[in-house]
């Protein structure tokens, strides 16, 4: 469900944020991606959730990342650094 993804993706957020982040989910959307077209063999079409998660404004680090999260098996399927993408 995309509840379920949405947790996976907080899950992951929490472990891949610098401690003491505080974060929040800033928007969802479903997408159908395939990693061809991002350069690698895989060719399979899958329907993910993206789901970007930041760090709050009062939070004392700066934390972005997008997670795509397979609906159905609940994979993390591909994330990219906000932040990275940001400089």
């Amino acid at each position: 469900s995309e509840q379920t993804a949405q947790n996976i993706a907080t899950l992951q957020a929490q472990k891949d944020a610098p401690k003491n982040t505080s974060l929040i989910i800033e928007s969802t959307q479903k997408y159908i991606l395939n990693k061809k077209i991002l350069g690698e063999n895989d060719e399979t079409n899958y329907l993910t959730l993206a789901v970007i998660i930041k760090n709050t404004e009062n939070s004392p680090s700066s934390f972005g990342k997008q997670y795509f999260i397979d609906l159905n098996n609940g994979a993390i399927v591909y994330q990219i650094n906000l932040i990275d993408n940001a400089r």
